[in-house]
């Protein structure tokens, strides 16, 4: 039998029996912002430990996280956490691997779902960050992610699909389009690169010579709009969405270039946004020849 006491945090202290003996490698800031902003979800399993004291035997990152918020004045040293007090004559090791061994994560699919619905509450994505302990940024990646085509979401719990293959799904809002390209690509062609490359075969990357050539700054500062990717931190992640702008631009920057060199003095110049091989081919060059000056 146990019982559920409310115990003051400053009567609580790590068990050395614990059997997690490596400290896990995520942050106790999240847990610290969750405790913060809906109290403790999750009560502890102590035991008594001489006259005043009680030795936490499963909870132990929870009880450092409430440590940390009372060190930096968070809650009070004396803040009150629930807790089970186990009886004596319980095994506290087979507890402390019970509570490592066979509880069971949240799949990230549901995570995603579960940030999702935050924010279509109308909870902002940053006070979301916020009460979770995590950049907006990551926040904004996992409402990409939930907004994948239910298609994919599915794949992805059945394990059809890794993670790094959804991440790669959301280069496009279209969920007929996802659908369009899981079908078509078959099980052995769905690296992460396969999938984007079919999603945007169409789109003009940020990587294209025309792009290079007006700059990225230059077309937005013109107005023109870019999708980017999340989940890729180069140019090749970034597609224009006005062509025809960037055409625009590209001509009149290249009708500029063309009057420097015409200022040069020869007859003509013409000036092409694209120059494939088989035109290049067919031309020859044309060397500067001086001849005298008429009268």
């Amino acid at each position: 039998m146990t019982d559920t006491q409310n115990i003051p945090l400053n009567k609580l202290v790590s068990w050395e029996g614990n059997v997690r003996k490596t400290s896990p490698r995520t942050s106790l800031e999240e847990l610290e912002s969750s405790i913060v902003a809906h109290g403790l979800l999750q009560s502890l399993v102590v035991r008594k430990k001489g006259k005043a004291k009680f030795a936490v035997i499963a909870g132990n990152r929870r009880l450092q996280a409430l440590q940390r918020l009372a060190e930096n004045d968070k809650i009070t040293p004396d803040y009150l956490v629930s807790c089970r007090v186990i009886e004596k004559g319980t095994d506290p090791t087979e507890i402390s691997l019970t509570e490592n061994i066979v509880r069971e994560q949240m799949h990230p699919a549901d995570e995603f779902e579960a940030f999702r619905e935050l924010v279509d509450n109308g909870i902002p994505a940053a006070d979301v960050a916020a009460r979770f302990g995590v950049t907006e940024t990551v926040v904004l990646k996992r409402l990409k992610l939930a907004r994948v085509s239910p298609v994919i979401l599915a794949a992805y719990r059945e394990d059809e699909l890794t993670l790094a293959q959804v991440m790669a799904f959301t280069v496009t809002d279209d969920h007929k389009a996802q659908e369009q390209v899981l079908d078509d690509l078959s099980p052995y062609r769905r690296n992460p690169g396969d999938i984007r490359d079919a999603l945007t075969e169409n789109d003009i990357p940020a990587t294209d010579r025309r792009v290079r050539f007006v700059t990225l700054a230059a077309y937005e500062e013109a107005g023109g709009t870019v999708r980017r990717d999340l989940f890729l931190t180069d140019d090749s992640g970034m597609f224009i969405l006005d062509p025809d702008l960037l055409n625009r631009l590209a001509g009149e920057k290249l009708l500029s270039h063309a009057e420097e060199v015409r200022a040069e003095g020869w007859k003509w110049v013409e000036i092409r946004p694209c120059y494939d091989y088989t035109e290049w081919s067919d031309c020859t060059r044309t060397h500067e020849r001086l001849v005298p000056l008429t009268t």
